[in-house]
């Protein structure tokens, strides 16, 4: 009970703690135990690429040339292909005759149908870009009927140029300039 009240738990008190704690530690790493992990990397590196034979083999080889953005995409179902194939082989030739007939027929209508909505969509479009270019022409304002006796009149207003903005930058420049004054592009 009377060591218990004489020890001071002090900065110095801690710090010898947590080296105690650590001597484990210390002492494998005065034994070289850290050297050691350039020949544990290389040993790890030959187990991965190691002679895998079979499908495994085939598989890791096409992730490992792959990108990694490929290794969670869905894997496509090999067996459904199968199926697919080994029913193509069971179909007699007429069948598959009509069959791509068919399927002609339909790819006609849907590049037909296709072709008109893109016709649609590009009208449309050119019909929102005239829109636009129509609102974006400067609006011009009619000149005051003001007296020159008048002592609020200020003939400043009526000399002003009027703006334009530049298309890449955004910033104003006078009417008179061909060039933006901020970032030197050609103002149209």
């Amino acid at each position: 009970m009377v060591l218990k009240y004489n020890i001071i738990e002090d900065h110095e008190y801690h710090r010898s703690k947590a080296i105690r704690k650590l001597s484990k530690s210390y002492k494998l790493e005065d034994k070289g135990l850290w050297e050691d992990d350039d020949s544990i990397i290389r040993n790890l590196e030959l187990k991965a690429k190691g002679n895998i034979k079979g499908k495994n083999a085939q598989k890791s080889e096409k992730l490992m040339k792959g990108k990694i953005g490929n290794i969670n995409n869905e894997k496509s179902d090999d067996n459904s292909l199968n199926d697919f194939e080994s029913n193509l082989d069971i179909m007699p030739d007429k069948e598959i005759i009509e069959e791509k007939d068919n399927e002609d027929i339909k790819t006609s209508i849907f590049s037909k149908f296709k072709s008109r909505l893109d016709n649609i969509i590009d009208n449309a479009a050119q019909k929102e870009i005239d829109k636009s270019k129509k609102n974006t022409k400067p609006k011009s304002y009619s000149e005051l009927d003001v007296s020159s006796d008048d002592k609020w009149n200020t003939s400043g207003l009526k000399k002003m140029n009027k703006v334009v903005s530049c298309n890449s930058c955004n910033s104003l420049n006078d009417g008179g300039t061909n060039y933006c004054g901020t970032c030197g592009n050609y103002l149209s």
